[in-house]
């Protein structure tokens, strides 16, 4: 029997072999962000630090010497530790009494409801980073798929959820 590769199977290969190379340069990309901001003596704060946002933590070794304040506003997940790293989970009330400059987003899906609550509270700020593709950035100033309607761009929606919401508009207009 010969066993001669099949096409598929290589383009598979090099599409995987890609993958790999575009996240190990993400990787070091966003390394070297990191050590930028440690760097550049900001006082820096991460919203969220369990589930996602603990694996984001730990992904990028975002440690407690560098980056000490996380942030959340559930009040189960206030006083307990980031898995990991070990920063003790803060409430987003500590940043009104205690301002940073930089506010970075762990999970850059829930970004426009955290950026709401943000403004809702008056926490002030300078940034607020997330990343995307690979870099940190500027929620407001650069472009991105995370902002709420009310600002800019909208997340896309799967199209199950936009057909249900069509579905839920007609009803409504039936009851009227």
């Amino acid at each position: 029997a010969s066993f001669q590769p099949q096409s598929h199977q290589v383009e598979l290969a090099r599409q995987a072999i890609a993958f790999q190379e575009k996240a190990l340069q993400s990787a070091t990309n966003l390394a070297v962000q990191f050590d930028e901001l440690t760097n550049s003596g900001k006082r820096t704060a991460i919203w969220g630090g369990t589930g996602k946002a603990a694996a984001f933590i730990n992904q990028h070794k975002l440690d407690k010497q560098r980056f000490p304040t996380v942030i959340d506003s559930d009040l189960n997940k206030v006083g307990t530790f980031v898995p990991g790293t070990g920063q003790e989970i803060l409430f987003r009330d500590k940043l009104v009494e205690n301002p940073v400059d930089v506010i970075l987003i762990a999970t850059q899906w829930r970004a426009a409801d955290i950026v709401l609550e943000i403004q809702r509270n008056q926490i002030q700020f300078e940034t607020i980073l997330i990343e995307y593709q690979g870099k940190l950035i500027d929620y407001f100033q650069d472009q991105h798929p995370y902002r709420s309607s009310k600002m800019e761009a909208k997340v896309p929606r799967p199209q199950f959820l936009t057909q249900k919401m069509r579905q839920r508009e007609s009803e409504e207009l039936d009851l009227n």
